[in-house]
């Protein structure tokens, strides 16, 4: 319990949340009563998209919600709707994204891998070998490992 909550009073706080895996940490929190400790009523409140999460919350219905971090600036700068200015306090993950790879790529970078597999640059480099590779025994999987020129480069490599 917080300093500030008296023994057996909460605060009702109702959040929205689209059903994604990046609100596992508060769909947790509230299962867990982690926020029932401290001194939080917390009312989860599932939504079927951004803008209707959104939406509730610039109208009050919410008090807080999970929303992608640029639904929270285009709101506090009116863009596609009413302006309405949200904070957003804190990160329920690091941005949810992620390369999946087949069982197969993934045998052939840690064979390709020279140091910590949890090291990105490390796995990053055992790929770029991978690919190479493949490259040159012209193998093609038929999907894009898409390049993208920088027009920073100068070389327009």
């Amino acid at each position: 319990m917080t300093e500030n909550t008296r023994p057996g009073s909460l605060t009702p706080l109702r959040i929205g949340f689209i059903p994604l895996a990046d609100a596992a940490a508060l769909l947790v929190a509230v299962d867990k009563g982690f926020t029932r400790d401290e001194g939080l009523d917390v009312t989860l409140l599932r939504e079927v998209s951004w803008s209707n999460v959104r939406d509730k919350l610039n109208l009050g219905l919410f008090d807080a919600a999970h929303l992608l971090a640029p639904v929270a600036i285009a709101s506090s700068l009116g863009l596609g709707h009413v302006k309405v200015p949200i904070v957003a306090p804190f990160n329920l993950g690091l941005n949810g994204n992620a390369i999946t790879i087949s069982p197969a790529l993934h045998a052939a970078i840690m064979g390709e891998l020279d140091g910590d597999p949890l090291d990105p640059l490390k796995t990053a480099q055992a790929l770029l070998r991978v690919v190479t590779a493949r490259r040159k025994a012209g193998y093609s999987s038929g999907r894009g490992l898409v390049r993208i020129k920088d027009k920073r480069r100068r070389d327009g490599k």
